[in-house]
């Protein structure tokens, strides 16, 4: 029997779960830690059941009291309070990202508001601090001009 744990082991966003749905193909888990207000994604084996972490996704969550895999499993649903917030899932990795769903309704926010809700897609960094290697706009505008 394997128990996974909130920071042990590496894990995150597992901090007082109360919400679990494993995937239509049975390679990942997904758990909502309410404490933190995350969802957590595990790989799943499928010879044994054990898992392994994969991430933690701690935004646009408020409150989330349901956590659903769709059918075809390409989509995560969480619904908290007052909306219902929809990630894509990568069926390879099981890594899942969210989806502007505001652009639906009003796609002239990418013109409108691009650094705000009118982004197109999220971009998850494998090494953070190579960030801080980036030049800075000042930096960038001098080398070009």
């Amino acid at each position: 029997l394997e128990k996974a744990e909130h920071n042990v082991g590496g894990v995150e966003g597992l901090d007082n779960p109360f919400v679990v749905a494993v995937s239509p193909d049975d390679a990942n888990v997904y758990s909502y830690g309410g404490a933190e207000r995350s969802v957590a994604t595990f790989t799943r084996n499928s010879s044994d059941g054990s898992l392994t972490f994969v991430e933690a996704i701690y935004d646009g969550l408020d409150n989330p009291e349901a956590l659903v895999v769709s059918p075809d499993g390409k989509h995560i649903y969480v619904g908290d309070d007052n909306a219902l917030t929809i990630y894509s899932r990568n069926m390879a990795s099981g890594e899942i990202t969210e989806v502007n769903t505001a652009l639906e309704d009003d796609p002239a926010k990418v013109n409108s508001d691009a650094f705000g809700e009118g982004w197109l897609f999220k971009i998850k960094l494998s090494a953070p601090d190579e960030l801080d290697s980036l030049l800075s706009p000042e930096a960038y505008a001098a080398q070009i001009s």
